[in-house]
Formats: C-alpha cells, structure tokens, sequence
C-alpha cells in the first residue's frame, strides 16, 4: 500500500516500530515473535526494500533481556536489584568493557547484517539511569558523557556514515555528531490534546533543524477515526480535518522530519491527501533561531516560510488559529512578513486552490478553530506568472526551470 500510495510523493524509509520483540524478554536482534513475525528479520528488510523503501527498526538497546543477560552486566540498585528499564529489559552497565564486546558490538554487527540501514534508538530510561547509578558503574572514571561516546563510535563504526539514525538528545554532549535525527518532545498520540506533544517540539526546537541536526516531533497522527492501532483505547479523540491540516501545514513548512505514526491502509483519504501534499520534507534552514517554548500560549501564529527557487522566489505563509473559536485575522505583509511596503503582492490560498486577490500592505484571512491557511505570496510581476500548484505546499516539488520570453 505505501509503494502504490505514497512512494512516488518521496516518502523513502518503511520503519518497524516495536512489536517484534517479546515484550518479558528484550533480545532486539533475536527471538522475535513468530506468530507476528514468521518470516523473521532478514525476511522483512529484504522485502521492504524490494518495495523501494530503506528498512528501518526501532529499538530500545541500553537495555536487555536480565535472564539472558550475564549477571554482572547489569546496573544495579542501592540494595543490589537490577536497574530495570523497558518491559523485561536491565540497564546495562556499558562501562564494563565485556558489555561492548559480547553485547554491543555482536548486536550491531547482527542488526546490519539483517539488513536494517535506518536505526531509530529509544532512550528508555537510560539518561536518568545513569545519572542515578553512576557512583555504581564499574568503572568509576566513566561517565555519562563517556559512556553516551564511546557506545555511539562503536555504532557508527560498525555502520558508516551513510545510515540515518534517530535518537534523542543528550544532556551530555556525548551522542552529538554521531546522530541525524533527535527526538526533542514527548510521544503524540491521536486527538488535539495528543498532538500538542508534536506542536510543542515545532515551537520550540524548529531553530535547531537542519542546523544542529534534524529536529523530530515524533511521528505525525493525522487520523479522524479509530483503526487497528486504536483497539486497546477508549474514549480517544481524534483530529478533524482542519486540526490535521494544521499539523502537516506546519510541520512541512518547518522543515523537520515528517514520521507518519497512522495506521495507513486504513487511514481516511483525505488525510493521506495531506501526507501527499506535504512530502517530501525540504532542505529549510531556520532563520529565527530561537525556540519560543512549550507553552501553547506562545506557539508562533505565522510560519513565513522564504522560497528562492526555479518556482520562484515568493514567501509561503501559515497561518494558524490555537483558539478553540474561529476568529478573523489580518497579516501585515511589511511588518510579519518582513515585504516591501511599496509594491503590489498577489495571494493564493493553498489549500482551498483559489486566488485571493492583490495586495499591498496587509490582507485578512478566516481562521476555524485550531486551523490553519497557508497561503503562496509572490510579489506581482507585470506578466503572466506561476502562482501555485497542487503537488506541494510550498509550490517547489516538481518545478525543475521556469522562464519567461515575452
């Protein structure tokens, strides 16, 4: 379905995400449940990539099965109990050098040899782990921070350069340089409420992107009805239409990492349609480099998105509404959109494909509740000109040379 669907719109890395493995004994390379999984790793990568697609696999590593494990690997509590992290899984005690030569190095080599060449890393309860127990490490030169760069060399060693990786950040530093993605908020989930633990990384860490590294809010859950992944929950809320608009319009325009969390087949046309029209993600460098936090109350009202490309050079506006009330607004070209005041600006909603008209020094736009517009501002040209099209948000995908003979 996702190579039918959304391969041709530049969707490129299939990842599995959790499921795999037995939820009493974490082995991540091993062991994994045959009645989901009767084919096994090495199958499934293979027949991911078949489809055109980079197999990815997530996994939570500093931890590990404790009754396969040896004793001694173990991080272990003020009263000797092994330090436990996610379902069945000990943190490990990775300054011990046989925990990176029987443990580490073996997983890695195993996981490539698979055929995983997209890696997403859970941190579990790592970072808090060893900060709490590291008077217990059995090196006590090690640190945190030591521990974060030396597993993270091994890794990239074993992998090369070439392997896109997702982790989270690292209050140490350790682990910087070594990852692509960073995981920077708290998992979304369906529903307005959910979804804000993705809004809050757009606000906050979108100075970082393409900068530092590639800023994650997790994926992206822009279903309106329960699926599959839904069976186990009650009382879910789920996005309507204009709410689901507003997570793909923004997440697009910023430029970070687009990780569609939905169940696909099953997901409601139009929402695919909002996947289609916002990938694949662009190469957008932050020019307001500073994050405006967590607090819904100071989440940015206008995403100016600066395009200087074949299609043009033109600005793609969001604006969105955070009230739970429609509301009407009026954008001041000069002042929030940073134009010149003395000439003439032609409008074209995105969304709704319709022209909105010419303007000079503001134009006023409605606003649903918890919507957003997003709008193609090209500066008006006294010939015929290319406003927009439907293919992507920001008028640039497929638009390879534009010119004009009069």
């Amino acid at each position: 379905w996702i190579a039918a669907n959304l391969k041709q719109y530049g969707l490129q890395h299939v990842q599995l995400d959790d499921g795999f493995d037995q939820e009493d004994h974490r082995h991540w390379s091993k062991d994994w449940d045959p009645k989901t999984f009767p084919h096994g790793p090495e199958w499934l990568a293979r027949y991911i990539k078949s489809k055109g697609f980079v197999p990815g696999i997530w996994t939570v590593p500093y931890c590990y099965c404790v009754r396969d494990g040896k004793p001694e690997w173990f991080l272990r509590d003020e009263n000797g109990n092994v330090a436990m992290d996610y379902q069945g899984g000990g943190e490990l005690d990775f300054s011990r050098p046989e925990v990176i030569r029987d443990y580490w190095i073996p997983l890695w080599q195993t996981m490539k040899k698979q055929g995983w060449e997209y890696y997403k890393f859970d941190m579990g309860s790592t970072v808090p782990m060893w900060a709490k127990h590291q008077a217990r490490f059995y090196d006590k030169t090690k640190t945190p921070y030591d521990l974060s760069s030396e597993t993270m060399k091994v890794f990239r060693d074993i992998m090369g350069p070439e392997i896109w990786h997702t982790n989270h950040p690292d209050n140490w530093g350790g682990r910087m340089g070594y990852v692509d993605v960073v995981g920077c908020g708290r998992d979304p989930g369906p529903g307005w409420k959910q979804v804000n633990n993705f809004f809050e990384v757009i606000s906050n860490n979108t100075y970082q992107n393409h900068l530092i590294w590639y800023s994650d809010p997790d994926c992206i859950v822009l279903r309106g009805k329960p699926t599959r992944a839904d069976a186990k929950q009650h009382n879910t809320e789920f996005l309507n239409l204009e709410e689901a608009r507003t997570a793909a319009s923004l997440l697009s325009i910023a430029g970070l990492q687009f990780l569609s969390g939905d169940d696909l087949p099953n997901l409601e046309r139009d929402r695919v349609n909002l996947i289609r029209k916002t990938i694949p993600i662009l190469p957008i460098f932050p020019i307001d480099v500073f994050g405006r936090g967590r607090d819904r109350n100071n989440y940015p009202q206008i995403f100016d998105l600066k395009v200087n490309m074949p299609s043009g050079k033109y600005d793609v506006v969001a604006v969105t509404n955070w009230s739970i009330a429609d509301t009407r607004r009026t954008v001041l070209l000069e002042t929030e959109l940073a134009l010149s005041g003395t000439r003439d600006y032609v409008i074209f909603d995105f969304w709704k494909e319709r022209l909105i008209g010419t303007f000079r020094s503001a134009f006023e736009t409605e606003l649903p509740a918890h919507g957003t517009r997003v709008y193609q501002v090209h500066p008006l040209l006294d010939r015929p000109q290319l406003l927009a099209n439907n293919r992507h948000i920001s008028g640039v995908a497929g638009i390879r040379k534009q010119a004009w003979d009069a």
